[in-house]
């Protein structure tokens, strides 16, 4: 015997039935983009330790970008808007951090195989003679940050005075030790411009002159490969 409520449930499970396939069909693929785009996010911590790395993020940058243009444009059959944007975000951060360390270590780090100098290091004592750990490093890499003396020429140089401070200038206050001073020779065929009051930093093999002149001649010269 049918009653009312036998039609009510046979129609709800008659609506059921028709919307199921439905929910079915909502089903959306995951691109092989946004899964590129995560896996390069995850990788792009690895610009950390080298430039040529940071295209790491930026491939990741560049398959989300693709990936999220395909699913605008595709929404009902598109999936992994969640996985595109995870790998962006990571991608961007992974870069910018790369990008600031990679110049971070390229002005304030020494460079590996470079002993680091300070001309307090490279002071000599009453008795104007070279500290003995200096004369050691004669031919071997330094590193030292100072500032050119002014010159006459002001771009295409290849030969400049390299300085603790601008106010040792012959130019500037009493005159100088010879050893205030370190003669710079580029030997890369690189040539700059006078950088006036901006940090430059020089690597390269250090010559020592033990007979040097206290009243003409400089006892230290550079022969610079790494202009900083």
């Amino acid at each position: 015997m049918k009653t009312e409520f036998d039609d009510a449930l046979r129609g709800m499970y008659h609506e059921y039935d028709e919307v199921r396939p439905q929910e079915e069909d909502q089903y959306r693929a995951i691109g092989a983009l946004s899964v590129a785009s995560f896996v390069f996010g995850l990788l792009s911590f690895v610009a950390l330790f080298a430039g040529f790395l940071l295209i790491l993020p930026v491939l990741g940058l560049l398959f989300g970008t693709l990936s999220l243009r395909k699913i605008i444009a595709m929404p009902t059959i598109m999936g992994g808007l969640r996985l595109t944007v995870a790998g962006m975000i990571l991608s961007f951060l992974f870069g910018c951090m790369g990008i600031w360390w990679q110049y971070y270590s390229f002005y304030h780090l020494t460079p590996s195989g470079y002993t680091e100098l300070t001309f307090y290091d490279l002071a000599v004592g009453a008795s104007d003679a070279i500290p003995n750990e200096i004369a050691a490093l004669d031919g071997q890499k330094v590193f030292v940050k100072g500032y050119m003396l002014p010159d006459k020429r002001q771009d295409n140089i290849e030969k400049f005075g390299l300085v603790e401070k601008i106010t040792s200038s012959v130019y500037a206050g009493p005159t100088p030790h010879p050893t205030d001073t370190i003669i710079v020779e580029i030997k890369t065929g690189q040539k700059i411009d006078y950088r006036g009051s901006k940090l430059i930093r020089i690597g390269g093999t250090l010559r020592v002159r033990r007979d040097y002149d206290y009243q003409e001649k400089h006892p230290y010269t550079i022969e610079a490969d790494t202009v900083r």
